[in-house]
């Protein structure tokens, strides 16, 4: 059973959590809300089997919450009221929703709670038989998230394409104006060794409140990634994105100090750099990777911060060109692209880096290569086409000067790839994106979303798109939308309203405005005007 808590004591959700933990019931704790209106948002996203919910919370009650959801969604979800009170007025009323149980807060115990949580799945059980199976309300789709999420990290991608539909189909959004990804290490503290179960349990607790007091300060995305070791994308806001290190640094703070005052863990967590579109989060996670075995006793490392050392004191990290790299990849620009590449190969034959620097840094240039190059990965494998193992060659070599002659290859071949591209009359990258937006006309199209969706920067693809299409591109989209919309008109099955919705306007009212700029007379008057 899916069981979500509602309650706005945290030392109470906690409790309820470590019940049901012990429970022996098969039961799933699908999450936790401090109030009853994110209760009810919660309950229509999740559509839990079972709802334990304090009587008296923030903005709507237990009884608020159980008669509305009695109205709206029948017998299920189950409610089981807690109360501070022993009241039996309440408890009467509580019951006339047909609520499980009403258990008093200050005299509950796990037998109590199972015995309400046994009638509470008596229900649900005869509900499912009388009920047709709803597909849609039985698939969960946090499993899909993480297996997102993890491809996400390690730019498993196969392009900027597949990665909007699955998005998309997850129901994952990403409109922030910046994202960090950071790696954590769960450290226990207690002397007595734990057993697996233990430590399995140790953990979910760990993630789930990190999880939750993280949410409080951004959106955030915590990811499981073995016993030990998790991952998380930080969501940043505009209202951040100036200083997001000293924001995070508060924010983790008060996270570890109350993880290691209920559980006794300590977290080490390495915070990757802040990157501005979702596709460039495995850049920032590869930073954070690369420093979490340099924390000694630091429980915080900002990537940020130790990259501002290297250039101080001139030391070889790749994360301090990733970002000339991909402006050279962006404009086509092949000098500076070679003046780049030649660099990192000087500065790794200068500095006597491992062997394992050396390749780590060379198979970073070939993500980069693979994801920001016109149909890349073709372009690469071209490259080492005599290559037995094609480019995957890099990982047989053993030496630096091996993995520099494997760099130089790489580099002219690149450097002649994007000299053929520069020739080419009309960008390949503007024809892309009118086909992706004849394609979605139906959506709302902003320039910082199809940016995201190529993996380019807003600010290129405006300028790149007026220079090759003499308009904007906020006119250009504009512009196809009414040219479809008056093919809609024509054809009389569409109500304006509908159409407006059909492509993705805010409303009637502002379609109407848009659809009078362009051509001159309103959506009616066009209308008016094709029927006679």
């Amino acid at each position: 059973m899916k069981v979500l808590i509602a309650d706005d004591e945290p030392l109470v959700q906690i409790g309820l959590k470590s019940m049901l933990s012990d429970s022996s019931l098969d039961l799933q704790i699908c999450g936790t809300a401090s109030n009853g209106e994110q209760a009810y948002q919660m309950i229509v996203e999740s559509k839990p089997d079972v709802v334990i919910s304090d009587i008296k919370m923030p903005l709507m009650s237990g009884l608020e919450l159980a008669k509305k959801c009695h109205h709206e969604f029948g017998r299920i979800p189950a409610f089981i009221i807690l109360t501070g009170y022993e009241d039996f007025q309440f408890a009467r009323e509580a019951l006339s929703f047909q609520a499980v149980d009403y258990l008093i807060k200050m005299e509950l115990t796990n037998d109590e709670l199972d015995r309400a949580l046994k009638k509470a799945q008596q229900i649900v059980l005869e509900y499912r038989k009388l009920s047709v199976p709803d597909n849609s309300s039985l698939l969960d789709l946090s499993y899909y998230r993480d297996r997102f999420f993890i491809r996400l990290l390690n730019g498993l991608f196969e392009g900027p394409e597949q990665f909007e539909r699955q998005s998309q189909e997850f129901q994952i959004t990403f409109e922030a104006s910046g994202y960090i990804a950071a790696y954590i290490r769960v450290i226990e503290n207690d002397q007595k060794p734990l057993t697996r179960e233990q430590k399995l349990l140790l953990n979910k607790s760990t993630l789930e409140m990190f999880q939750e007091m993280m949410s409080k300060y951004l959106h955030c995305q915590v990811i499981s990634l073995d016993i030990q070791y998790f991952a998380a994308v930080f969501f940043i806001s505009s209202d951040h994105v100036g200083d997001p290190v000293s924001y995070l640094r508060e924010a983790l703070g008060q996270t570890l100090n109350m993880l290691y005052k209920y559980y006794s863990v300590t977290l080490l967590c390495s915070i990757g750099t802040m990157v501005s579109a979702p596709l460039e989060i495995p850049v920032s996670y590869q930073d954070a990777k690369q420093f979490i075995s340099s924390a000694g006793t630091e429980q915080l490392i900002f990537a940020e911060e130790r990259l501002q050392y290297f250039r101080e004191h001139n030391v070889f990290n790749l994360s301090l060109f990733r970002e000339d790299i991909r402006r050279a990849f962006e404009e086509s620009n092949t000098e500076a692209l070679r003046e780049i590449l030649d660099n990192i190969r000087e500065l790794l034959s200068q500095n006597r880096v491992s062997t394992a620097q050396a390749l780590d840094a060379a198979s970073s240039i070939l993500y980069l290569s693979i994801n920001l190059m016109e149909d890349g990965s073709s372009a690469v494998t071209e490259i080492f086409q005599d290559d037995a193992d094609g480019y995957q060659s890099l990982y047989r070599l053993t030496t630096v000067p091996q993995i520099l002659s494997w760099l130089l290859k790489l580099e002219n071949g690149l450097l002649e790839t994007l000299a053929e591209q520069a020739k080419k009359p009309n960008n390949y990258l503007v024809e892309n994106v009118k086909k992706y937006i004849a394609c979605n006309l139906n959506q709302r199209l902003t320039l910082q979303n199809t940016a995201m969706t190529f993996n380019i920067s807003a600010n290129y693809l405006s300028q790149l798109f007026k220079k090759n299409t003499e308009i904007g591109f906020n006119e250009y989209v504009a512009l196809k939308k009414i040219e479809q919309a008056k093919k809609l008109l024509k054809q009389g099955n569409l109500k304006i309203y509908e159409i407006a919705d059909e492509l993705g306007f805010e409303n009637a009212f502002y379609f109407s405005r848009v659809f009078k700029k362009i051509e001159g007379c309103s959506p009616r008057d066009f209308l008016n005007l094709n029927q006679k």
